[in-house]
């Protein structure tokens, strides 16, 4: 297909060069600066030419190439460029198509003047008193410094590069009348500046959100300053005068145009770029200036309340939804489909337990509503919290508990320093016992806790303590913890805990060098879900929660005995992550979620049938039985012969221990153990 050559450096000029690329439809896109060239970036389909161009560069690189036309999507005060563009294209025998900026309307009672040019506006400044705030760059401040007179009058806010600063002083624009700065500027810096420099008139231009004019229009109506507008001059009063005025096409009336041209539907489905993104810890300064940017672009902005309320107040008049649910999103903007470049807020960083995750996966299932997807990062509670406290945070263990299920003790016995996201106070305090109970089993040790209330608000407090003063806290509000313990670097990462280690009673237990080898045929994961059916003292069960700190393990048992066993023996390893179910199977197993990996130590003559829910629920799940009997061993070959499974491993294991005797060593031999092990 040819490629359509686009001339960007504006939004309108960057969303339909994606859209186009996203759309199978290859795109030339040139930009003027370095700049433009970053915030464009490149991606497939997408061929980026970087530096200004005149009419026989244009026109040469048109008739180099195989273009289907040329979009001019430059901004609307660009007039000199756009007409060396279309004197490009009419010698190069290429189709232009003008892409309008929608401007939309003037909000506010502010005192406003409207000119059709920098000379009318210049003029009317002249014959007036009071200094003069000029914000519309620095091309043209020749243009107000030639007609007004008094120079002191004149302040300019421009680029803070050596060609802005070099327009400025020959305009005889100097000093303190510079103001070298890069926006984005909201409403309150410009509130500021025009009181510093004491203006009693604003002049700027009819750019449009994308330029800011909204918020500078704001701050002149909060001063009580003049507005001065230059008209946009593709749709001021001279504009309808100028018989060589192109076509003016909206994006819309852009994608209809290449719809015939490339015989493709460019508009169904098409909706604009919806943006994610994280606001950081909450305090606006926080914000990133790329986040900032993205949200002054917005046409409606949706969100938890908590965040809504928290947006910067120049952006409190577009449309702001108190909600997040990425399908109530998408129902209403396919009710109301006039917003092209919707924005929905996340706190913290959207690469960190953000629901902004969730919503690019529901929106990619859902299928693509005609939006293009794009993701910005905030400063995440990691970052700032450890800044505060002063720690590295390359080697810490992730965690949240907000709105999630998570195993800390398990995780700080492996982990010596963890960060953990908690959604409440009441949660900090029975995290606080939870540690406690494990420092006196003896499963964590030293433990410090360092807690954060309320990031980055005016109201934020942070502090070390120990497990008794964590359990103290009581304001309510956001709190993320520091844990540090120590051991974590001498926990065995093996199996085959010692037997002694268990509280065992009557319960059949398996044996430590069984359970080693057994576990190791269940080749467990770190996110495993695993049966224990059979779980007798729960040897295996705790020691595969002990293994998998992130997984889940559910112990099956029907006897009161072993029952009251397995509690005990969870309370003393403080297994978050060991659910104990009573029940036989494999009715007990009906309910619970799929599993990943099974072992089964005893079946009470249903093992046919256990297997078959197992591989019901999940036809690849890793299985692995143990048994004594000869007649059990017997029945396990038949059923694995009924099901058709071909894979089964099984070994035979026989181990003695050495006890002593008088002054000599004995073995004492252990009961020989099949272990069968399939699936997976």
């Amino acid at each position: 297909m040819k490629e359509v050559f686009i001339f960007a450096g504006t939004v309108e000029g960057r969303e339909l060069s994606y859209y186009l690329a996203g759309r199978g439809i290859p795109c030339t896109v040139s930009v003027a600066t370095e700049y433009g060239a970053f915030v464009m970036g490149e991606g497939e389909g997408i061929h980026l030419l970087e530096g200004r161009m005149g009419r026989q560069e244009i026109t040469e690189k048109l008739k180099e190439g195989d273009y289907l036309c040329v979009v001019d999507a430059t901004h609307p005060f660009a007039v000199q460029a756009s007409k060396e563009i279309r004197a490009a294209c009419s010698a190069a025998g290429v189709s232009y198509y003008r892409l309008s900026r929608d401007i939309g309307t003037d909000a506010g009672t502010g005192d406003r003047l409207y000119f059709d040019s920098m000379a009318e506006a210049s003029a009317y400044l002249d014959k007036t008193e009071g200094n003069i705030l000029i914000l519309t760059g620095s091309k043209e401040l020749s243009v107000i410094s030639g007609a007004v007179k008094d120079k002191e009058r004149l302040y300019a806010r421009v680029l803070p590069g050596a060609e802005s600063i070099a327009l400025c002083e020959a305009a005889g624009i100097k000093g303190k009348h510079i103001i070298a700065m890069q926006g984005p500027f909201g409403t309150d810096l410009n509130i500021s500046m025009l009181k510093h420099v004491k203006a009693s008139f604003l002049l700027t231009k009819e750019t449009g959100t994308a330029g800011g004019y909204a918020e500078k229009l704001k701050a002149a109506e909060e001063c009580g300053v003049t507005a001065l507008i230059i008209r946009n001059p593709e749709k001021g009063a001279n504009a309808a005068d100028n018989v060589d005025a192109p076509v003016l096409y909206s994006y819309e009336g852009i994608l209809k145009e290449l719809s015939s041209l490339t015989e493709t539907d460019l508009l169904s489905g098409f909706r604009g770029s919806m943006t994610l993104v994280g606001l950081g810890p909450g305090d606006q300064r926080l914000m990133t200036r790329e986040v900032y940017e993205a949200l002054q672009k917005a046409d409606i902005i949706f969100g938890a309340e908590r965040l809504i309320e928290s947006l910067p107040a120049e952006v409190k008049n577009k449309p702001l939804l108190a909600f997040y649910q990425s399908d109530r999103i998408l129902k209403y903007l396919e009710e109301n489909r006039t917003y092209r470049r919707p924005v929905v807020v996340f706190s913290g960083d959207t690469g960190f337990f953000s629901g902004a995750i969730v919503m690019s996966r529901k929106i990619e299932e859902l299928g693509n509503p005609g939006f293009r997807i794009e993701t910005l990062c905030g400063i995440s509670s990691v970052v700032y919290f450890c800044s505060r406290i002063g720690e590295g945070w390359a080697d810490v263990k992730l965690l949240s508990r907000h709105g999630r299920d998570c195993n800390v003790i398990g995780n700080m016995r492996k982990h010596s320093r963890c960060l953990l996201l908690v959604s409440n106070v009441e949660e900090v305090r029975d995290l606080g016992r939870e540690i406690h109970i494990a420092e006196e089993e003896g499963v964590l040790n030293n433990v410090r806790i360092a807690y954060g209330y309320q990031l980055s608000y005016p109201e934020e407090e942070t502090g070390w303590t120990d497990t008794e003063g964590i359990q103290k806290l009581e304001k309510k509000g956001l709190y993320v913890l520091f844990l540090k313990s120590e051991g974590a670097e001498d926990v065995v990462v093996t199996p085959g805990l010692p037997d002694e280690a268990f509280l065992r009673g009557k319960a059949p237990m398996t044996k430590e060098e069984v359970r080693a080898l057994s576990l190791c045929k269940l080749r467990l994961t770190r996110r495993a879900v695993l049966y224990d059916i059979g779980a007798g003292t729960g040897s295996i069960s705790l020691e595969s929660a002990l293994l998998c700190e992130d997984g889940k393990v559910f112990a099956i048992e029907f006897k009161d005995d072993a029952v009251e066993l397995l509690k005990q023996n969870k309370e003393r390893f403080c297994t978050e992550n060991l659910e104990i179910i009573q029940a036989k199977a494999p009715e007990g197993l009906m309910d619970l979620p799929a599993p990943t990996h099974a072992f089964i130590g005893g079946s009470s003559g249903n093992m046919k049938e256990i297997i078959e829910l197992l591989l019901e629920k999940n036809p690849k799940v890793r299985i692995v039985i143990n048994c004594i009997a000869l007649e059990t061993i017997s029945d396990i070959q038949k059923t694995l012969k009924e099901l058709d499974i071909q894979d089964a491993d099984i070994v035979q294991i026989a181990a003695s221990r050495a006890e002593a005797l008088g002054r000599y060593h004995l073995l004492k031999a252990q009961n020989p153990i099949f272990i069968v092990s399939f699936g997976g």
